[in-house]
């Protein structure tokens, strides 16, 4: 479905080379899941070279949100949802984004627990303004509709992205 949002021109018409300043929206998926901020920022300046991109929703929340700041991300830490005790450690660590591991990391029998290890920490911990993301489980797998309900029902808005 990416390959829509790159067409330019008449329909059926790909667009192979992206401007520069389009290429990085093409390419990265996870950029479509960044807060509905950036997506917002990002789905404008896409609607300004390519109008097909229109389509682009920021956000169906009924949230207000402010534009969330330029930062650099240098450093990513990847925390097993198991190990509730390693998450608030993170959050004071010195890395600039903070992923809490639902999938390889974690036993299928332990799926359950580590996913509300990390709707507490969602809840509870503070990460200042670090960039906190989940990786949940892969599209085929029975884990990955609970995984994302759950985080977005109980704890959606200290949530920055799904990885």
């Amino acid at each position: 479905w990416l390959k829509h949002l790159c067409y330019k021109g008449t329909p059926g018409e790909l667009h192979r080379s992206p401007p520069p300043e389009q290429e990085m929206f093409c390419r990265s998926v996870s950029s479509l899941l960044s807060p509905a901020s950036r997506v917002a920022q990002r789905a404008s300046a896409a609607r300004v070279a390519w109008p097909c991109a229109t389509s682009v929703r920021a956000s169906h929340s009924h949230h207000s949100l402010e534009p969330a700041p330029d930062r650099l991300d240098r450093s990513e830490l990847y925390v097993p949802g198991t190990q509730a005790k390693l998450i608030p450690k993170a959050a004071k660590s010195a890395a600039d984004i903070i992923v809490m591991d639902l999938e390889d990391s974690v036993a299928p029998s332990e799926k359950e627990t580590a996913r509300k290890n990390v709707i507490k920490a969602l809840q509870e911990v503070d990460f200042g303004k670090k960039t906190v993301a989940v990786r949940i489980n892969a599209c085929d797998s029975t884990f990955q509709y609970k995984d994302v309900a759950e985080l977005i029902e109980q704890s959606g808005e200290r949530l920055d992205m799904f990885i």
